[in-house]
């Protein structure tokens, strides 16, 4: 095998890197971005974004955002999400509704933000499930709607971070028992169809 690419190398001069880069599987990518080899993990990333990858679309959408192996590019980041968010995939939903959020590579918009958080959210996202509970308890991007609030922090459950947490203990010291009550009933119906949460 070697060899075969030695000799590939010769016949093929400067194509090489893009057929090898070509050749390399998403797990090699991953590899790469774990071993902090960023811009070898970029290349494999957009080789394989080029064909048609959702995930490999949404790391290199991702990549963009932080400026790892790529320089940070809100624009480039947005088209990969918004590519890989179309196809279904609910990270790249997640990560597109930060930039909304944030306004990054996108003008700021909190309806759009709340659209894909949504989602995300409704496919199971923990993060996105907090962040909805955020947008309702605060107003941002929907009517606030404390009940509403309660109920998605809750389904972030266990992998909700730390400050959604806070967020949904601060909640039910200023919620009534009645108001606790309706909320448990809600995400009670929630947790058996997240679609009509």
């Amino acid at each position: 095998m070697r060899s075969t690419v030695i000799a590939a190398s010769f016949l093929l001069g400067a194509t090489l890197v893009p057929f090898a880069a070509y050749s390399q599987t998403l797990r090699d990518g991953v590899e790469a971005y774990t071993a902090r080899r960023y811009d070898e993990a970029a290349q494999i990333f957009r080789a394989l974004a080029e064909k048609g990858s959702v995930r490999a679309q949404t790391n290199l959408g991702a990549m963009y955002m932080t400026g790892l192996g790529v320089s940070r590019d809100g624009k480039e980041a947005v088209k990969w999400l918004t590519l890989a968010s179309n196809q279904g995939d609910i990270t790249a939903k997640q990560d597109l509704a930060q930039a909304y959020a944030h306004g990054f590579g996108v003008p700021m918009n909190l309806e759009t933000a709340f659209k894909l958080f949504r989602e995300a959210a409704t496919q199971g996202d923990a993060m996105s499930q907090s962040q909805l509970g955020f947008m309702y308890e605060n107003g941002k991007g929907t009517k606030g709607d404390q009940m509403k609030a309660y109920v998605w922090y809750s389904l972030s459950g266990s992998m909700a971070p730390s400050w959604a947490k806070s967020s949904l203990e601060a909640l039910r010291r200023h919620m009534s028992d009645t108001q606790l009550r309706e909320a448990e009933i809600a995400l009670k119906y929630c947790r058996m169809d997240l679609q009509k949460c």
